[in-house]
C-alpha cells in the first residue's frame, strides 16, 4: 500500500501468506506497507499468519519521498519458516528509522 498525499486508515488481519510445505509461497514480502510523499498510514497488522517469504521479511515497512507519516500497530502475528532468501521476521526501512527522507 503506497499513499501520496491521502490519508489511510485501516486493518491488516487474518491473512495467510505462504505454506510452511512449498518453498518461496509466500513472495518476496509477505505484508509490505510503506508510504510515501505527506500522506499519513495508520494501519494495525494484527492476527496473520506469514511463512515462506523469500526476501527481506515477513513484515516489511517504510516511508520515504518526502515526510510521510506511518502510525502501526503491529501485534500477535505468528511469521516463522522463511523462504530460501529470506532474512527477518520484519524490516524497518531505512527511511522509517530517521523518518522520512530519500
Amino acid at each position: 500500500m503506497r499513499t501520496e498525499s491521502a490519508t489511510v486508515t485501516g486493518t491488516v488481519s487474518g491473512n495467510t501468506v505462504g505454506a510452511p510445505s512449498t518453498g518461496n509461497s509466500g513472495g518476496t514480502i509477505g505484508i509490505g506497507p510503506d508510504a510515501k510523499g505527506s500522506g499519513t498510514e495508520t494501519l494495525a497488522i494484527t492476527k496473520n499468519n506469514l511463512c515462506q517469504y523469500n526476501a527481506r521479511a515477513g513484515i516489511s515497512f517504510s516511508d520515504y519521498l518526502g515526510s510521510p507519516a506511518m502510525n502501526l500497530t503491529i501485534t500477535g502475528n505468528a511469521i516463522a519458516d522463511p523462504g530460501k532468501s529470506g532474512d527477518w521476521a520484519s524490516r524497518l526501512g531505512p527511511a522509517a528509522v530517521g523518518g522520512g527522507g530519500n
